[in-house]
């Protein structure tokens, strides 16, 4: 058996495949990025325990393993590389999983083209080049303080300023303004309150959650688009940035691409963001998007071919799963 793993920063997914590229199981569990969960290894054992059971199996049939983790770039590896050799050891796996990024799994879910683009708008954004599995080029992907253009958590973040601006008369009305407060707070806007009050709810809400919890405003933000002037110009602003992440990342390729990979909720939940990306790089590029809803195969299919078992008919049978 065959397992992968996609550990992002909101939920960890696994999947467990024979050979042959047939799925039979499935788990899920919390968060497993070093750079959010506060236990990576936990959340790793629970998702792998997870699909073991739904597909009826002992841990010790599993032949080949890889896990795709946010956050698991050169910095942070040797975290990442501890929090799996911990959860291989919990869950009883013959071998600690390969571990590669999320990039590398979610372009593999999308395309079996030795090189092409790779678009991710969730939680964070990112932008990368891949050649061969690799990848070569990205463009951003510094997180919620320092970038992340065009993600749920920027668009949140820049829907939250605009309602605590429309409160304090610093900018204009928007219809953000209940449908923040109760994503963010959990409660509606009570009428009682008047407007300091108001923000001052958003402030305390933002300040004890974490940057990630801002991304629960994207949905609004993606709703009022059209009819709302703020969050039509937020989206239009989102939608811009990652196609200009895109072209940064597209001029320093050498060749054009043969495969467009768009992943994570921004992109793949229907949307203006998501139909202007899609769009944009069609136009630019000549290539139709895939999107990738489910990146834990992709990394079922790097841990295939990590044993030579990766054909063609295995792949197609993997990813139509």
């Amino acid at each position: 058996m065959a397992l992968g793993l996609d550990a992002g920063g909101t939920s960890t997914r696994c999947v467990i495949a024979t050979l042959d590229g047939t799925v039979v199981g499935r788990g899920r569990g919390p968060g497993a990025s070093t750079q959010s969960s506060a236990d990576p290894a936990g959340a790793l054992s629970e998702s792998i325990i997870a699909a073991l059971a739904a597909a009826q199996l002992p841990a010790a049939s599993v032949v080949a393993a890889l896990v795709g983790m946010a956050g698991a770039g050169s910095g942070r590896r040797p975290i990442a590389l501890a929090a799996l050799t911990d959860a291989a050891e919990r869950v009883g796996l013959p071998r600690t999983p390969d571990l590669v990024t999320d990039l590398e799994t979610a372009y593999a879910a999308g395309t079996a083209a030795e090189r092409g683009l790779l678009v991710i708008a969730g939680t964070g954004a990112i932008t990368a080049w891949l050649e061969d599995g690799v990848v070569r080029h990205r463009a951003d992907g510094y997180g919620w303080l320092l970038g992340d253009a065009g993600s749920a958590v920027w668009q949140g973040r820049r829907a939250v300023k605009a309602v605590l601006a429309a409160l304090d008369g610093r900018g204009l009305a928007t219809e953000l303004t209940e449908p923040v407060i109760s994503a963010l707070t959990g409660t509606p806007p009570d009428p009682a309150l008047g407007p300091d009050e108001q923000a001052q709810r958003i402030v305390a809400a933002v300040y004890a959650a974490t940057p990630a919890d801002l991304g629960k405003a994207a949905p609004a933000v993606r709703d009022l688009a059209g009819s709302d002037p703020v969050a039509t110009e937020i989206c239009r602003e989102a939608a811009y940035a990652l196609i200009e992440s895109a072209t940064a990342v597209l001029r320093r390729a050498d060749d054009p691409p043969s495969a467009i990979v768009l992943g994570g909720s921004v992109l793949t939940n229907p949307g203006p963001v998501a139909d202007a990306v899609r769009t944009g790089l069609a136009d630019r590029t000549g290539v139709k998007p895939t999107l990738v809803t489910d990146a834990a195969l992709g990394a079922v299919a790097l841990a295939l071919r990590s044993i030579d078992q990766l054909d063609s008919d295995t792949y197609a049978r993997l990813i139509a799963d």
